[in-house]
């Protein structure tokens, strides 16, 4: 995910008129386009005007989220971001550039370690079962199928004396 952030953070009325009301349905006085190339060939491309903006407040940050982008491990990509720039207070926001894993991976990535967490820990408990059914099965098949066998060895530790 591409973001633009904001360093310096303005009144509501100031950064509505910067980043736009996404409520009201309005967009900022800041117009950006990005492309994303790999050795020289555009691999992803976006603008504000042409896909929407995605405004990031809150947490005390202050932002654009302008589009995202699948990259590769070990590759090198270079980000060029064009802003076409309708206020002077843009600049004194003194923006930066965060790129970083978009959220619904990383919410991915959360699923998939609990669901391995429940599918280890339900095998766990299936193979103590296992090993609990097989000591009993060959418990059994010595012993046979007395009922009163495992009473007469309870009575019998019961009742030993222990000798010096």
């Amino acid at each position: 995910m591409v973001e633009i952030h904001l360093n310096t953070v303005f009144t509501k009325e100031k950064m509505d008129k910067i980043l736009g009301n996404f409520v009201a349905g309005g967009g900022g006085n800041i117009d950006v386009s990005w492309k994303v190339t790999l050795d020289e060939a555009v691999i992803a491309q976006g603008s504000i005007t042409q896909y929407g903006y995605s405004p990031i407040r809150g947490g005390g940050r202050s932002g654009l989220a302008i589009g995202s982008f699948s990259a590769e491990k070990g590759n090198e990509y270079t980000l060029d971001i064009v802003t076409k720039n309708k206020s002077i207070d843009w600049n004194q926001a003194d923006p930066y550039i965060e790129v970083g894993l978009h959220p619904a991976k990383l919410e991915g990535y959360l699923v998939l370690q609990i669901f391995g967490l429940l599918i280890v820990s339900a095998l766990g408990i299936v193979l103590m079962v296992m090993t609990l059914i097989f000591f009993v099965a060959k418990r059994y098949k010595k012993h046979g199928s007395d009922p009163g066998y495992f009473n007469y060895v309870g009575a019998e530790r019961k009742n030993r004396k222990i000798s010096k």
